[in-house]
């Protein structure tokens, strides 16, 4: 007995840093292991809307800190294209928020102090189970291609399940796709999505 509030502890803080834990991304990159030259590139897609422009300013801003330069135009060194896809899925229904606790009455007895502890309880819950939270899985992948002759001098995937109530995955996906750019070629990592 005398170990359980250490063990309780622990679990505590195991609980803790599972609640804290930053948001990972698997990523894969491929690419010809030579070095890419910063040059002008355009980003492009055929996705269209807000959430769009917010992706293509994105991958930009990540090109342009890595010494690229986006522009538009027919005429850049580079053309990076890229696409994102969703799926969403309903997780479990969540109990009610609330529950009624009734318990029962113990009996102890025997012979010299001694004797046996019998006891019980059961939660009601009151009210209809609540909606589950949604589960967004979400890809991106961005292919850059020599605009001269078409060849794709790098590709990248970044994916990661997520709850809907926490906004939208898709900038976290860009910068770990981006991250120590240009990455090892054909190997899965996982990289910071924050």
């Amino acid at each position: 007995m005398r170990h359980v509030p250490l063990v309780l502890t622990a679990a505590l803080f195991a609980l803790a840093g599972c609640a804290t834990r930053a948001p990972v991304a698997d990523v894969t990159r491929f690419h010809l292991g030579q070095p890419i030259p910063g040059d002008s590139v355009a980003v492009v897609s055929a996705e269209t809307g807000l959430e769009a422009d917010a992706t293509r300013d994105a991958i930009a801003g990540e090109l342009a800190r890595l010494g690229f330069r986006p522009t538009t135009g027919n005429t850049t060194a580079y053309v990076a294209t890229w696409k994102a896809e969703q799926s969403a899925v309903e997780g479990p229904p969540k109990p009610p928020r609330f529950s009624i606790g009734l318990g029962g009455g113990g009996f102890s007895g025997g012979r010299g102090g001694g004797g046996i502890g019998v006891g019980g309880g059961v939660n009601l819950p009151v009210g209809s189970s609540r909606p589950g939270d949604t589960q967004l899985n979400t890809l991106l992948q961005v292919e850059m291609k020599r605009r001269s002759d078409n060849s794709v001098v790098w590709e990248g995937r970044a994916s990661r399940a997520s709850l809907a109530k926490d906004g939208n995955p898709v900038p976290g996906l860009v910068r770990a796709m981006f991250a120590n750019f240009p990455g090892p070629s054909g190997q899965m990592v996982q990289a910071p999505a924050k």
